[in-house]
């Protein structure tokens, strides 16, 4: 039997170098690596270039700001920050400038007690939300399937000023924004400048304090009765503790209340489609693991906390509020899939009537795809429980999840969502197995990892799904190499991240597979070292000094007449 969370001993492949590290370091390390190969500049800096092609090569304004972008594009400089329209921007930056000073100024006055002016403020808030918006977007922008590699790339204006929110961080905007929450009079502005100002900006969420998502769970407890600013506390929370531990961490402790909050929300505003949305999206940003930057993670704790709370039944009561809005169906089906974290969870919603209200989602919004893949994603984490997943198989569900990957092609999510739950579906289940294949399960598989030959996550699903398979039912190993499965394994084998889940699949089904691995040494060996195959270099004594120090001694050592005393 074999499931997710079984591997094979770490190695390192020739194409999976990482995979010495624990898989959640692997994600963390490769996007710190992606990180710093992308290269930035300043504003300035593309400015000045495009001035210098003006003045010393007497170049057109077109034709330099082209140069510039061709040329920065060719040193792998990265132009998603700078504003490449050539307008000169040097006023609204000025203001931006202005704003961030009487923000900053204003939080001092109130560290200092005095006194300050709320209309000044807001204008300046105003005027940092107006920079952050960015320009108008291309054609070609708003469908990028029209481009191609061919297609120059349209002059663009970034976000906004001069596009980079750095600067607001740099200037500890989001850390000025936050002193203003515990005023009436000032905290809707704030809201809505810390939502725009920290949303895609790490470096903004980064610099807002710990300390004040305590005040923002405060604000939200003592504004519950009203709906608008509940909705605009649980937005900012969202946009707040996503990819931000640390404040994710302080949200959820028990003194503050986070949870609570969230949940009195649901109950209070429950006839409130935005409040519901939005609190969702809170629950959801709260309760998952999405910053890579950190090894470990209280998402877990959080969603069970959550759990305890009774968030499952309210969530329940929500989806029966709002049967046909499908916004708000996927915002519950995000929260939903955090919470069923456990099997006490996945029972609760069992017993609850969730699982008929997630089918009816399946069968109400098939040509949604968005709903489609948020509902594919609960019943993944649903069918953990050995119990459900087999009611999920044998009933409606698993004919539905297979149309939806039919309809929506494209969508690599709802594959991966899909794939995965076929995975668990099989797993110690034949009488699965066999429904699986009676619904022309194994062409699904084959089509999506033909669709997706690149996706590392659909990849591992589907070479999980075909391991769980034949793992109790070795007959079903020739309808599976019929439809060319072995090639389409050992393509898999070639991505990153599904290198060992294919190397098991090809072994499951009998056939000759190799793995060439990177010991820790450096060295390629082809195969799998065996446990035991190479003596342990482990010593049970600790010794930080020279392991050859007796020997060297008697090497050293000398008699007294040697060293030139008289006996």
């Amino acid at each position: 039997d074999f499931c997710d969370d079984r591997r094979p001993p770490q190695h390192r492949s020739e194409l999976e170098l990482l995979a010495r590290y624990p898989l959640q370091q692997r994600s963390s390390i490769m996007a710190g690596m992606e990180a710093m190969a992308k290269k930035r500049i300043s504003q300035q800096t593309f400015d000045e270039t495009v001035r210098e092609n003006v003045d010393d090569f007497e170049m057109e304004k077109d034709e330099a700001l082209a140069d510039a972008i061709q040329q920065f594009k060719s040193q792998g400089v990265d132009l998603t920050n700078i504003d490449t329209s050539g307008t000169d921007r040097s006023a609204e930056r000025d203001e931006l400038a202005n704003a961030l000073e009487v923000i900053k100024t204003a939080k001092d006055a109130l560290h200092d007690g005095k006194p300050i002016a709320a209309e000044e403020c807001i204008t300046a808030m105003a005027a940092l939300r107006s920079a952050c918006a960015g320009g108008p977007k291309t054609e070609l922008d708003a469908d990028p399937t029209v481009a191609d590699e061919s297609t120059p790339a349209p002059a663009r204006a970034g976000p906004g000023v001069t596009t980079n929110k750095s600067i607001i961080a740099m200037a500890k905007g989001p850390d000025s924004l936050a002193a203003f929450l515990p005023f009436v009079a000032l905290a809707p502005a704030a809201l809505d400048t810390l939502c725009v100002v920290c949303e895609d900006s790490v470096e903004n969420r980064d610099s807002f304090p710990s300390i004040a998502i305590a005040v923002l769970a405060k604000l939200l407890d003592a504004s519950m009765a009203d709906g608008d600013t509940v909705r605009r506390c649980c937005t900012t929370i969202a946009v707040l503790t996503t990819r931000t531990e640390d404040l994710k961490a302080m949200f959820v402790k028990k003194e503050v209340g986070g949870l609570r909050q969230l949940l009195t929300a649901l109950k209070t505003h429950g006839a409130d489609p935005l409040v519901v949305i939005a609190a969702c999206q809170a629950l959801r940003s709260v309760c998952s693991f999405d910053d890579l930057r950190r090894d470990f993670s209280g998402a877990y704790d959080a969603s069970r906390a959550a759990v305890e709370l009774g968030t499952i039944p309210e969530l329940i009561t929500a989806f029966r509020a709002f049967p046909d809005n499908g916004e708000v169906i996927c915002a519950l089906c995000s929260a939903m899939k955090v919470m069923a974290c456990n099997d006490d969870a996945v029972q609760q919603i069992q017993a609850g009537g969730g699982v008929p209200i997630i089918i009816k989602c399946l069968e109400d919004f098939p040509d949604s795809a968005p709903v489609c893949q948020r509902a594919a994603a609960v019943v993944r984490n649903l069918s953990g429980n050995d119990d459900v997943k087999t009611t999920l198989c044998q009933g409606n569900c698993l004919p539905l999840l297979l149309a939806a990957t039919q309809s929506h092609m494209e969508d690599a999510a709802l594959a991966e969502h899909v794939m995965a739950s076929l995975a668990a579906m099989a797993l110690r289940r034949p009488t699965n197995c066999e429904r699986i294949v009676a619904l022309n399960g194994i062409r699904q598989i084959t089509l999506c990892m033909r669709r997706f030959p690149k996706v590392a996550a659909v990849q591992r699903a589907c070479c999980l799904t075909v391991r769980n398979l034949v793992g109790r039912c070795p007959e079903l190993m020739d309808p599976l190499l019929g439809e060319n499965m072995e090639e389409l394994l050992r393509a898999a084998g070639k991505v990153p991240g599904s290198v060992d889940a294919a190397y098991a699949a090809l072994r499951d089904l009998k056939l000759e597979a190799t793995m060439v691995t990177m010991n820790a040494d450096g060295q390629i060996q082809v195969g799998v070292e065996e446990f035991g195959a190479r003596k342990s270099a482990f010593n049970p004594v600790y010794d930080d000094g020279d392991a050859n120090i007796e020997d060297k001694m008697s090497a050293a050592a000398q008699s007294p007449a040697e060293l030139g005393y008289n006996m």
